[in-house]
């Protein structure tokens, strides 16, 4: 469009990909006007921060400052990398009403909590790195869920990410190869093949705000599957259980009677996620031996 009078533009909302951010601060370079991508919460009059245009195109993922008037500050959170960043200014609410006599209370909190984890980097900017509320563990790693989005993000793909601490389940939008990118996920965080899913559907679900619905997300996980000796399962040889463990811990096909973990590539995770349904399998615990009257880790 040839719009000559246009000075600047700004974005909120919902985050921009740095690829776009870019693509936009080069049209507006190109055409005469800013780009202003801008950060906030409903909370706070929906604006906190704001990147300078200069920077749009060094730091696209990048919220930047806070806007006049406003500060940030980060806490730190108990066995986290990154803390939670905190937000105080004249745009943060009263307080947050539970019945119409709160309405006349006047201001019961001076800031606001923003449930995004920041970083503050060398230049001064401040970028948001994953939400507090988005974490699950898994055989003893922290999963940041907003990371496992970024990184498809940055392949173009759109995807939901949700999980308990028995598994991740991640659905993408689209016809997307789902064992390929479950193995690229993997990799990038470090978890066991066989700890997470992925799922490729039309449409990512979204609740009736238009926000993506997680809980739907987690509803897409496969049942598990209990290695457990039953009249159901009877019939079937241990060996046979050990095999099929072992294919899906370490995504492997045609094992032989002569392989062992070792020879098969295991490494430290996949020996844990192994370990675990082994011993559900067998009844036994691998350390000891002995039936797992406690758990297999001791008594509580």
């Amino acid at each position: 469009m040839n719009l000559p009078t246009l000075r600047y533009v700004t974005q909120a909302g919902g985050r921009l990909g740095p690829d776009l951010v870019r693509r936009y601060a080069g049209l507006g370079a190109r055409n005469g006007w800013d780009l202003f991508v801008m950060y906030g919460q409903t909370e706070a009059t929906a604006r906190m921060a704001y990147l300078p245009p200069r920077l749009a195109g060094t730091a696209p993922g990048a919220i930047g400052i806070p806007v006049p008037g406003g500060a940030f500050r980060i806490d730190p959170v108990p066995g986290l990398e990154h803390g939670e960043l905190v937000y105080s200014g004249p745009n943060v609410m009263l307080g947050y009403a539970q019945a119409p006599e709160d309405l006349g209370l006047g201001r019961t909190v001076d800031e606001l909590r923003t449930g995004d984890l920041a970083r503050q980097n060398a230049d001064g900017l401040y970028e948001v790195v994953g939400r507090r509320s988005r974490f699950v563990k898994i055989v003893g790693l922290r999963v940041d869920l907003g990371q496992v989005e970024r990184i498809l993000a940055d392949l173009g793909i759109q995807a939901a990410s949700a999980g308990t601490d028995q598994g991740l389940v991640v659905a993408v939008e689209g016809e997307h190869d789902p064992a390929l990118l479950g193995k690229l996920l993997a990799q990038g965080i470090g978890l066991p093949r066989a700890a997470l899913e992925v799922h490729a559907v039309r449409e990512l679900p979204r609740l009736a705000s238009g926000k993506l619905d997680y809980p739907a997300v987690l509803a897409l996980a496969k049942p598990a599957v209990q290695d457990t000796p039953s009249s159901a399962n009877a019939g079937v040889k241990p060996q046979d259980s050990v095999v099929r463990i072992f294919e899906d811990t370490l995504e492997l096909a045609d094992i032989s009677d002569d392989d062992t973990f070792v020879s098969l590539g295991g490494d430290s995770l996949s020996y844990v996620a192994a370990s675990v349904r082994l011993e559900q399998a067998l009844g036994i615990c691998l350390r000891t031996g002995t039936s797992p009257r406690w758990g297999c880790w001791g008594p509580p």
